[in-house]
């Protein structure tokens, strides 16, 4: 879902397309754009900057049965009104179909851009995004000693074969891999807690549930 509006960038007024939900299973053409950050971003052609709208965004994938929603707030009574009304959507769903309609989808809700991007990727790679963010702690333990003071950030880069890319963002970007048995490890290791505190069918705030681990 679309809608036309006029953006007042720093150099000059033009119209651009902004979007509330966007189903890249209907439109696949969508996701490569998201992937490009063609999505809510807004780009100046006569300085070449850009900006990202700050603007809720649904992101739904029918094939791979996930939601992330983007709330644009940083306000935690407006956050958590937002959580309860997305929960309240699938109550009033289920009182006239009589089940949940979202029972098998993970549904998951992020506040910044990069963790849409991040859960996406990990999510449409068939990961857990909980089992994932528990890897990256477990890099971010090693990269200590190397780093120091300056340990840069990690996020979910790709998924290849057997390996699992991580970016390391800092003054640089870098990359580091480990393997898919390293992550397998993991989800085995700590199956009870991804399952109770993950399960489908349910809104997650997934910044709530990593301070958990």
């Amino acid at each position: 879902e679309s809608c036309s509006a006029q953006w007042r960038g720093q150099c000059f007024q033009e119209e651009m397309t902004l979007w509330s939900s966007i189903n890249v299973t209907l439109d696949p053409e969508l996701r490569e754009d998201f992937l490009k950050k063609k999505i809510n971003i807004y780009y100046c052609k006569k300085c070449s900057s850009s900006w990202e709208i700050y603007k809720d965004l649904l992101y739904h994938d029918m094939t791979n049965n996930f939601m992330v929603q983007f709330v644009a707030t940083k306000n935690p009574d407006e956050l958590l009104d937002k959580i309860v009304g997305l929960e309240n959507s699938i109550l009033d769903q289920k009182k006239v179909l009589g089940f949940n309609p979202r029972e098998k989808v993970k549904l998951r809700v992020v506040s910044n851009f990069k963790s849409l991007k991040e859960i996406v990727k990990i999510l449409q790679s068939n990961l857990s995004d909980l089992a994932i963010n528990m890897l990256k702690n477990a890099l971010k333990s090693q990269l200590k000693e190397t780093y120091e003071d300056k340990l840069p950030q990690v996020y979910f880069s790709d998924k290849k074969d057997d390996e699992i890319l991580f970016a390391l963002v800092g003054d640089t970007t870098e990359y580091m891999q480990t393997t898919h048995d390293y992550y397998l490890e993991i989800l085995e290791e700590h199956k009870e807690t991804i399952r109770n505190s993950t399960p489908d069918g349910k809104w997650i705030y997934m910044e709530t549930v990593d301070r958990l681990i």
